[in-house]
């Protein structure tokens, strides 16, 4: 088992090797453009890798309760701050954002963890939306819900949160975001519902009675 679980670091550590010789080597002058196409798709293709294996990493160590130390998380503020990083992102896809936060309690929470929570299932929204598509972030004494439009789903619901499973089409997607946000809903036991209506999704997380509040 301490193999099995030492595997992903390794592969790391593979990866940043090819990484920097692919980087050394694109740097060479005599390279035509066909053999610069060729290193920048393994670039492309060494990145998805490393996001991938960051991912597995991420379950693994999720798994083996590696995040012991909590804070009290204030969750609209992470919003807010999430919100903020997609704004880009938001502006181009021309998606029109309603978030107005009610008295949401403080909870204790690894930081890290919960902005990775939130972190995936906003951008799951994001990029999965339609362009001029609306993003509803709605905040209760116990639960968030994010709604946003976006195709209809393929699989049935209750398979959208496991692992390496595509609600898309998207190539930079590792199929890892919405597992890990189940792994970590697992952790500190948070229920999370979907449900959709055609081109409508919500996905409700509620913190119930394991909220840690001030």
């Amino acid at each position: 088992h301490r193999d099995l679980h030492s595997f992903p670091t390794r592969r790391s550590s593979d990866l940043a090797i090819i990484k920097s010789k692919l980087e050394l080597l694109i740097q060479h002058e005599n390279l035509d453009e066909n053999q610069l196409k060729q290193i920048s798709s393994i670039m492309d293709a060494t990145r998805r890798i490393s996001r991938l294996n960051q991912g597995l990493l991420l379950i693994s160590k999720i798994e083996n309760n590696q995040f012991p130390v909590t804070s009290e998380i204030d969750v609209p503020e992470i919003i807010r701050h999430i919100l903020d990083s997609f704004e880009e992102m938001l502006t181009m896809k021309e998606i029109r954002v309603n978030f107005a936060p009610s008295d949401f309690p403080r909870i204790h929470m690894n930081l890290s963890l919960a902005e990775t929570f939130f972190n995936n299932l906003i951008s799951n929204a994001i990029k999965h939306n339609f362009t001029g598509g609306i993003l509803e972030i709605h905040t209760d004494h116990q639960t968030v819900t994010i709604v946003n439009n976006g195709p209809e789903l393929k699989l049935p619901p209750e398979r959208m949160f496991e692992r390496f499973r595509k609600t898309g089409h998207h190539e930079d997607s590792t199929g890892l975001g919405l597992s890990i946000v189940k792994k970590i809903a697992e952790l500190y036991r948070y229920d999370i519902q979907y449900s959709h209506t055609g081109n409508l999704h919500s996905v409700t997380v509620d913190f119930g009675h394991n909220m840690l509040q001030n």
